[in-house]
């Protein structure tokens, strides 16, 4: 049986799209000299943080999809074709948005460190993490990859 992505499609563009809106808009705020400028301590504290939930997030993304799905395959391995889609797309469509629900609050986190007056490594790794998660799209390659299908 072949999935339906098509609103999955949807919702990857969504979380896609707002994280970059977002680094947009904090580039244009700082560049236009109406950033919250604060502690300088807090703001190494907040970029050394930030580059850990880079680390940390794309870490996370890459194990997780995996880490749902493969109970669910070894459970429908004697379920028939209907049955098996039936149990395994719902989760596949679970972890696909937890992996870039993940994604997304990391790149929105470096940018708002960032807008505070953190530096544009943290730009840059927001950016990072946008492209990594726009190539994270759902299809049937991916799909069939993940749960075996």
């Amino acid at each position: 049986m072949k999935p339906n992505l098509s609103t999955l499609t949807i919702v990857h563009y969504a979380l896609t799209l707002g994280p970059l809106v977002c680094l947009g808009v904090f580039y244009f705020l700082r560049s236009s000299g109406s950033s919250a400028q604060t502690d300088p301590e807090v703001t190494q504290l907040l970029t050394y943080m930030a580059i850990g939930m880079t680390v940390m997030a794309l870490a996370v993304s890459s194990v997780l999809p995996a880490a749902i799905l493969k109970p669910a395959r070894e459970e429908t391995r004697s379920l028939g074709p209907e049955e098996r889609f039936a149990t395994l797309f719902p989760k596949y469509y679970s972890a696909k948005i937890i992996q870039w629900a993940v994604l997304e609050g990391a790149a929105i986190f470096c940018g708002v460190v960032y807008l505070m007056g953190g530096p544009e490594l943290l730009l840059g790794a927001g950016v990072l993490l946008v492209l990594y998660l726009a190539m994270q799209r759902p299809g049937q390659s991916d799909y069939e990859a993940r749960t075996g299908a």
